[in-house]
């Protein structure tokens, strides 16, 4: 059980160092992440959208989408700050305080993090957006549909919240079972590790008799 503890509490203290390192940087890093956050969400509205009435435009460290109101007019919708995908320093912070992996497969878990968590802004980008066209009036829907507006904006809230931990569990999930079974080998006792053994070596013997064998 103190093993448990223990790697709990450093997994927890590497965390919170990483993510302490991390946030002073996210003023430099907002604005590519913003950026290709933009870039990726754009064809996205080109399937969703049959007149591309939306028009994405990165601003430094803010995310601005416009609305077409005219041939060559546009006026601005919404808005996404800075903060808006602050959770990537997290999962990254996830990631590096996971123990059991190496140094390479652990830099494949950052880049594949990233890049996940870089599609799934880009979709709740395009969602969030839609969802608030359809709730001020400016796309029509059915009216079941409508009724269910409110439960699909929550539910994209939450998958807007939790896409970091889910992307951390996918990705580790592997890392942290083998570790489990580490602990749980070493945490047998001595007597358990020899009963364990000497069934292991009775039921071969057995297994050797019926083949005709004796030791």
């Amino acid at each position: 059980m103190s093993d448990v503890a223990g790697r709990v509490g450093r997994f927890l203290l590497i965390f919170l160092i990483a993510l302490a390192t991390l946030v002073p940087l996210w003023g430099v890093v907002a604005p590519t992440y913003t950026a290709a956050v933009s870039a990726l969400a754009r064809p996205g509205f080109y399937v969703v959208e049959s007149q591309r009435v939306t028009v994405l435009v990165a601003q430094h460290d803010e995310l601005w989408a416009y609305r077409r109101v005219g041939d060559r007019e546009i006026s601005p919708f919404t808005f996404y700050d800075r903060y808006a995908f602050f959770a990537v320093l997290p999962l990254v912070a996830l990631i590096v305080a996971t123990p059991g992996l190496r140094w390479s497969r652990r830099l494949v878990a950052l880049l594949a993090a990233i890049a996940a968590q870089l599609v799934a802004h880009a979709a709740f980008v395009v969602a969030s957006i839609e969802l608030a066209y359809v709730g001020t009036g400016l796309t029509v829907v059915s009216p079941a549909a409508a009724g269910a507006l409110g439960a699909v904006q929550v539910l994209v809230r939450f998958l807007w919240e939790a896409s970091p931990l889910a992307i951390w569990i996918a990705l580790t999930v592997g890392a942290w079972k083998k570790l489990w079974r580490s602990l749980r080998h070493r945490g047998a006792s001595p007597a358990t590790v020899r009963t364990g053994r000497a069934r292991a070596a009775t039921k071969e013997h057995g297994v050797q008799l019926r083949e005709g064998r004796t030791t």
